[in-house]
């Protein structure tokens, strides 16, 4: 054999085993705690381990308290979660996440789907806000493409927006701290992106701190101001006249007939 090609051969060698060993430092739980310790540094976070397998770094975002959570898993998916405590109520619920994964949307009442009008994109992802000018705004041609462009440089990212929280997933584990920084980076810019989209006129109801509700009735269409009941079952709210009205939840296969008032 030439000793060119022989050399050529070792040294593809050694770059494999190079990768692999590089990749099991990370994956390992040392190498995970290492990475983890160093992005606690840089963030200026506390990183503490609940149980084995599951590690958590605290720090502040801005003026916002934040924290990243990792869990490893006997065998993939693993899961790296970015969480942004929010100071005032969201514009709504938002929820952006792979099409494979849209059953897990069911829990969003009256939300909307979105067709962002990149057919790829769609295709991709399920996008469901309520209200749904919370997703319309943020789709919008001033910021379409960079809401994309964010969600797509990290695959299979599930984004969830509620009343006090905004959450950022991801099935993988971070391959180094600066990866992981990316992430935390990439959270905070769609964040702010959402809380500039606001809603059109900021009438937000939101019921037992749990679910947004858009600040018109579903069954009349006009603002809901006062005189309000919740349905029992999956609380969207309602004028109690239009409740009356119909004879039960308006939201499409609750039929619940139960409300307690607001």
């Amino acid at each position: 054999m030439p000793s060119a090609l022989l050399v050529t051969l070792l040294l593809a060698v050694a770059v494999v085993l190079v990768v692999v060993v590089i990749l099991w430092e990370h994956r390992s739980p040392g190498g995970l705690s290492s990475t983890l310790r160093r992005a606690a540094g840089t963030l200026r976070g506390s990183l503490t381990s609940p149980q084995e397998g599951e590690f958590r770094i605290d720090f502040a975002s801005g003026e916002r308290s934040a924290r990243i959570e990792v869990a490893v898993a006997d065998e993939p998916p693993h899961m790296t979660s970015i969480t942004i405590e929010l100071a005032a109520p969201s514009p709504g619920a938002l929820k952006i996440v792979p099409t494979s994964a849209h059953l897990s949307l069911q829990n969003l009442p009256g939300a909307s789907n979105l067709r962002t009008g990149d057919a790829d994109f769609d295709d991709a992802y399920v996008v469901l806000s309520n209200p749904l000018s919370l997703a319309a705004r943020l789709f919008d041609l001033g910021r379409s493409e960079r809401i994309r462009r964010l969600v797509r440089s990290l695959c299979g990212c599930r984004v969830d927006l509620s009343r006090n929280s905004f959450t950022f997933r991801v099935e993988s584990l971070p391959a180094s701290d600066e990866r992981l920084l990316r992430w935390v980076g990439t959270a905070c810019q769609l964040l702010e992106e959402i809380l500039l989209a606001g809603t059109d006129d900021g009438s937000v109801l939101w019921v037992d701190g749990a679910t947004a509700e858009v600040g018109q009735c579903q069954v009349c269409g006009t603002p809901m101001r006062s005189n309000l009941v919740a349905c029992s079952r999956c609380r969207t709210p309602h004028h109690e006249e239009c409740w009356e009205y119909v004879g039960r939840c308006s939201t499409y296969a609750c039929g619940e007939r139960r409300f307690d008032r607001i």
